[in-house]
């Protein structure tokens, strides 16, 4: 699983959909990296703005779960993910 997170990791920073949800779930189960359901809201919402709709359920299930500072954490990062790609 580490090995398969570094090379979604660097397909979801190029902007692939499929590569930031699959590191979303990754995050969302801690598999190949810490389990951190902020990070995953993000890789999530990440794939959702691209109009992957799963990736979009992932998100809205998880954002319903964080407290609202790190649902704003979470939006902050889903900024600089988009911002970068």
């Amino acid at each position: 699983y580490t090995e398969g997170a570094k090379w979604y990791r660097r397909a979801a920073e190029r902007g692939s959909a499929r590569a930031q949800f699959n590191l979303g779930v990754f995050y969302k189960h801690g598999k190949g990296v810490p389990g951190d359901h902020m990070r995953a809201c993000a890789w999530f919402g990440a794939a959702a703005a691209q109009g992957f709709a799963e990736a979009a359920k992932g998100r809205d299930y998880i954002a319903a779960r964080l407290t609202a500072d790190r649902r704003a954490e979470a939006d902050r990062l889903l900024g600089e993910t988009l911002a970068a790609n």
